[in-house]
């Protein structure tokens, strides 16, 4: 369904008694939660991936597939280095661990921002619950980057997962595309 758009549906029940008579109900659906969320990334673990569940899983904006490092291997520590393919304005990031609410499932990291994938700066860390609801970070003072590194130091079991890991920039910031020297994206 498109955000912020009315929708009219008629609906009726029906049972053994036979069909009720049709109600009308309109109602309009709500803003884009992913409004913002930045499209078209990649990324890098440092950690194997189980085959068939990279970590293009987690950017992919599919929800019903994972990502998981390799069953035959402890992962943690490892990095996860992001990039944007495009400079932003960070806002916040949101992980969606497996459902499941089992192995991979990350715990605690630092997170680093950097303009060039050279120098990275420290924007903070998280301790975040072993459980399967949607985890979020916060940048402070809403830097500018290209590329962001997830530094793990524990996740269940020692090994990496998760469903989806959206990337927010601030809202009405314009994304600049390295290179575009005409603006015209």
């Amino acid at each position: 369904l498109v955000p912020e758009t009315n929708y009219s549906f008629k609906i009726r029940g029906v049972n053994k008694t036979g069909p009720s008579d049709w109600a009308s109900i309109t109602e309009k659906t709500g803003k884009n939660p992913l409004e913002y969320a930045i499209h078209n990334i990649s990324a890098e673990a440092s950690a194997a991936p189980e085959e068939g569940m990279g970590i293009d899983k987690m950017f992919d904006f599919d929800e019903g597939d994972d990502w998981h490092t390799s069953y035959d291997a402890k992962a943690v520590p490892f990095d996860v280095v992001i990039d944007l393919n495009s400079v932003n304005e960070l806002d916040k990031l949101q992980y969606l661990p497996r459902i499941s609410g089992r192995n991979g499932i990350i715990t605690q990291a630092r997170i680093y921002y950097s303009p060039d994938k050279n120098s990275w700066t420290e924007a903070g860390e998280v301790n975040w619950s072993r459980d399967n609801k949607t985890k979020e970070y916060r940048f402070e003072n809403h830097p500018l980057a290209r590329y962001i590194k997830i530094a793990v130091e524990a996740a269940a079991g020692n090994f990496g997962s998760g469903r989806e890991l959206y990337i927010f920039k601030v809202p009405g910031s314009e994304s600049y595309l390295p290179g575009d020297i005409n603006n015209d994206h």
